[in-house]
């Protein structure tokens, strides 16, 4: 799951599909964070029913 959403994330925020280690930084760790706090999948179904 994480490196699909890696992928995603440089795809949305860079237009890029890979990135250099060098090139990885605060900035980008904290606008993943950002990226990740506000990501949800479009498969991801809600729950509809409470199931105890």
């Amino acid at each position: 799951i994480t490196e699909r959403c890696i992928g995603l994330f440089l795809k949305e925020e860079y237009g890029i599909e890979d990135i250099k280690l060098k090139k990885l930084n605060f900035r980008f760790i904290s606008d993943f964070e950002q990226y990740l706090r506000k990501y949800r999948p479009s498969t991801r179904t809600k729950c509809t029913n409470n199931g105890a």
